[in-house]
């Protein structure tokens, strides 16, 4: 399972709408509510939540296919002291999160254990792997890649936003590919 969620942060810098009780009603839990309001910038810490939300929702997807994101069921943890943990809590099942903040985005990764966390691999763009791999996605809309004679199917988590674009997918999925698996183009 491998999510992953990005936010352009100047594109949204004009959507005050999120800050609405009404919405934040909609889209957290009363925790982190708590945790948006006590932010020194409560504008960012929402955008921070939603990005974890939205990854693990598609870690999510991956083996348990839903069509809709139900965003006040993911549960960011958060410690008593305020801090986010790296833990998000969505049907039941726990999954890690990790998350860089610069000044132009928020980005977001997610996966099933922590071990998993630390194998992610980010890329801005697929062009190093496509003279490997056909990216495509299946019935359900779910990205992934197929090497090129068609013998496996790697996952991938693709998000977009703005100027931003992030593919997530795990480094042992490459790596154990050996040369009976891929065709060169």
């Amino acid at each position: 399972m491998i999510g992953n969620d990005i936010i352009d942060l100047q594109v949204v810098r004009s959507e005050s709408i999120v800050l609405q009780q009404r919405r934040l009603d909609k889209i957290c839990t009363l925790a982190e509510q708590r945790y948006i309001r006590q932010a020194e910038n409560p504008w960012q810490a929402f955008w921070l939540i939603w990005t974890r939300k939205e990854a693990c929702y598609k870690a999510f997807q991956r083996n348990n296919y839903i069509h809709s994101i139900c965003p006040h069921q993911i549960e960011n943890q958060i410690d008593p002291a305020g801090i986010l943990s790296e833990t998000i809590c969505f049907r039941g099942k726990q999954f890690f999160v990790q998350t860089a903040i610069d000044g132009s985005k928020i980005h977001s990764i997610c996966t099933s254990t922590p071990e998993r966390l630390k194998d992610i691999h980010v890329l801005d763009d697929l062009l190093e792997l496509l003279y490997l791999f056909d990216f495509k996605k299946d019935t359900n809309g779910l990205p992934f890649l197929q090497t090129k004679n068609n013998h496996r199917l790697i996952p991938v988590s693709k998000s977009s936003h703005g100027a931003f674009t992030a593919y997530a997918l795990f480094k042992t999925d490459i790596a154990n590919l050996d040369s009976t698996t891929l065709v060169y183009a």
